[in-house]
């Protein structure tokens, strides 16, 4: 343990790991930064596998009646429903097909999204500078603005 805490402060090393044995499934790490949550599972599942491996050992467990033991069963699915003359029928899982066309809907509705938006975005912008428009027109006189209007083309044309 000595060694291990002169290496990290040496910086050899990210870190150790002190695994408890003594009727204890307490573990620590020590390390010089924190750990990202993906390393801490990922560490947590080497724990769990030599853990696992330390027990059987203590319990006389063949490796082959401990893969037994981790085995996952799998999981299938099957809806069944009674038709009008009470007899049980089953149905098939279309979950893979409402997933399909789940994603098809939400390709689609981006797709609109993101054709329309900016159509629309434009025709706001051009409605609000209309009315900014109506807004000048509206607050200077005919006269005054006839006139300004002239002398501008005057300007453009010589």
């Amino acid at each position: 343990m000595k060694n291990a805490r002169n290496l990290l402060a040496k910086k050899k090393v990210d870190g150790y790991l002190t695994l408890f044995s003594k009727n204890e499934t307490k573990n620590h790490l020590h390390t010089s930064e924190v750990l990202s949550q993906v390393k801490q599972k990922v560490l947590q599942s080497v724990v769990n596998t030599v853990w696992m491996q330390v027990n059987a050992k203590k319990l006389n467990i063949s490796p082959n009646k401990l893969a037994q033991l981790n085995q996952i069963p799998k999981f299938s699915q099957t809806q069944i429903y009674f038709d009008e003359h009470s007899r049980l029928t089953t149905k098939k899982d279309n979950s893979g097909v409402r997933y399909i066309i789940n994603i098809i809907f939400l390709v689609l509705t981006m797709i609109f999204t993101f054709t329309y938006s900016p159509i629309i975005a434009q025709e706001i912008a051009n409605e609000k500078g209309t009315r900014i428009m109506e807004m000048i027109l509206s607050s200077v006189q005919a006269k005054t603005y006839f006139t300004e209007k002239f002398w501008a083309c005057r300007c453009l044309l010589s």
